[in-house]
C-alpha cells in the first residue's frame, strides 16, 4: 500500500454561524497499518468542550476524475486564478 497524506484541519464557525471555515494545523501520514500525526499548532475546543481534527486528503494527491468531480468552490483557489498576465 502506498503512503497517503493527509492535512488535518480544524472548523472555525464566523460570529454569524452561517460559514465554516477550515484551518490546517498539522499533517497525517497513513501508511499501511501504521498512522503518524504531526501537530503544527493544537486545537481549541469548541463552545461544548470537543475538539474535532477533519483529515483531509492532500490536493496533489487525490485521483483526478475525483477532483473534477468537485463543486467549484472546494477547489483550491489557485486552480481559480488566471496566469495569463496581458503585459
Amino acid at each position: 500500500m502506498s503512503k497517503v497524506t493527509y492535512n488535518l484541519s480544524v472548523p472555525i464557525e464566523y460570529a454569524n454561524g452561517t460559514k465554516t471555515f477550515w484551518h490546517n494545523i498539522g499533517t497525517l501520514w497513513l501508511d499501511g497499518d501504521k498512522l503518524s500525526m504531526k501537530f503544527n499548532s493544537l486545537p481549541l475546543p469548541n463552545k461544548d468542550g470537543e475538539v474535532w481534527v477533519r483529515g483531509f486528503v492532500k490536493d496533489d494527491e487525490k485521483p483526478q476524475q475525483r477532483r473534477a468531480a468537485e463543486p467549484k468552490q472546494q477547489r483550491s483557489v489557485r486552480e481559480e486564478i488566471d496566469d495569463d498576465i496581458p503585459f
